[in-house]
């Protein structure tokens, strides 16, 4: 059942963001290394106390003026079968808003609503903010007169209610 419903809310994002003209294409999703292996490397730490491999994510928790971004602690590991959902940036949906006028940064907001839900929060505590981190990555990638920002906080609104509805069913 799961199965199905994941299938239902990755069609529906995908349609959405279809019809906003956007390409699931252009996610930016991080791929293991060639072969499908995972290398060790200075990329990759081992987090010894849950057994996660854990992807140095130094770039993307550089702090940005006004933008949302993944905290230092989280441990970004796509690969795991241990709770995967709380370690792939935004499941089963792109990582960012990709238009031609510029892409908004979605991990940071995923990644903290992954570290909330992973700290036993309930949806109830989690979601909210999570559709204000990515509106806020939205407004501070893309000023006020710029269209792309309306058509990128709609994307986040799409990503909010799937989460709902997935917690609806789960």
């Amino acid at each position: 059942m799961k199965s199905a419903v994941n299938y239902l809310i990755v069609g529906a994002i995908t349609t959405t963001l279809l019809l906003l003209g956007i390409s699931a294409a252009n996610a930016s999703v991080a791929a293991p290394a060639a072969g499908g292996t995972v290398t060790t490397s200075a990329s990759f730490v081992l987090a010894s106390h849950s057994g996660l491999r854990c992807r140095n994510h130094d770039a993307e928790s550089k702090p940005v003026s006004g933008k949302v971004v993944v905290p230092k602690s989280y441990c970004y590991d796509p690969e795991t079968t241990n709770h995967r959902g709380w370690h792939d940036y935004c499941t089963h949906a792109p990582d960012q808003y990709s238009s031609i006028l510029g892409n908004a940064d979605f991990r940071g907001p995923c990644a903290r609503h992954d570290m909330c839900l992973q700290s036993s929060h309930s949806h109830s505590k989690c979601d909210g903010p999570l559709l204000d981190n990515l509106k806020q990555n939205c407004k501070q990638r893309f000023s006020w007169h710029n269209p792309a920002r309306y058509s990128c906080e709609e994307v986040a609104y799409t990503y909010y209610l799937a989460i709902k509805a997935y917690t609806l069913v789960s």
